[in-house]
C-alpha cells in the first residue's frame, strides 16, 4: 500500500487566487513547505532551502514524490 504525505492541501481555486494574489509568490512557498513535510517524514533527506532555489530542475521530482 502506498502511504501519501501528510501536507496540507488547498483547493486548487484558492491556490491560483493566492498565487495570482501574491504575484506567484505563493508558489514558491507551497514549493518549500512541501520539501520541508517529505524530509520531516523521513521520505526524502534533501535540503528544501535548494531544493526550492533550484524549482524548475527539482518540480518534477516533488510532484513525484507528493503522488506516491
Amino acid at each position: 500500500s502506498t502511504t501519501r504525505t501528510s501536507a496540507p492541501t488547498i483547493p486548487l481555486p484558492r491556490f491560483l487566487f493566492l498565487w495570482v494574489y501574491t504575484f506567484g509568490m505563493y508558489e514558491i512557498y507551497w514549493i518549500y513547505q512541501m520539501w520541508r513535510v517529505l524530509k520531516r517524514e523521513g521520505k526524502l533527506s534533501v535540503n528544501p532551502i535548494l531544493r526550492t532555489f533550484f524549482a524548475v530542475i527539482f518540480f518534477p521530482s516533488l510532484c513525484f514524490q507528493v503522488k506516491k
